[in-house]
């Protein structure tokens, strides 16, 4: 009996420790993806997205323009309300009411 139950707790140790370790290599993983590809934070206060390059004629007309990504720059003040309010009424209908993160809203965005 003491030696099926020693087997018993071992098993249970091992497979414990097995999760664990898997669990940790998967976090690392992770972490060490994500990590990769964000930009360090004092970049991000000089960020300067590329913009649309407009070709002028003599008499300032445009007659062309290039960009891998059509950007124009606005500032918050320049977005309509009523883009705003449909942004936050799909993402965050709670934005105005919480500190910053919606903890009722976590679970009810896991379960869609």
């Amino acid at each position: 009996m003491k030696s099926q139950l020693r087997r018993y707790l071992g098993s249970l140790v091992f497979v414990f420790l097995l999760c664990l370790a898997i669990a940790l290599g998967a976090s690392a993983g992770v972490l060490f993806v994500y990590n990769s590809d964000l930009p360090q934070v004092n970049s991000l206060e000089d960020y300067h997205p590329s913009l649309i390059t407009d070709v002028y004629s003599d008499d300032a007309q445009v007659i062309g323009s290039f960009a891998l990504e059509r950007r124009i720059v606005v500032t918050f003040n320049q977005i309509p309300q009523v883009v705003k309010d449909a942004i936050i009424s799909v993402e965050d209908q709670n934005f105005y009411t919480h500190w910053g993160i919606d903890l009722y809203g976590i679970p009810r965005k896991n379960r869609d």
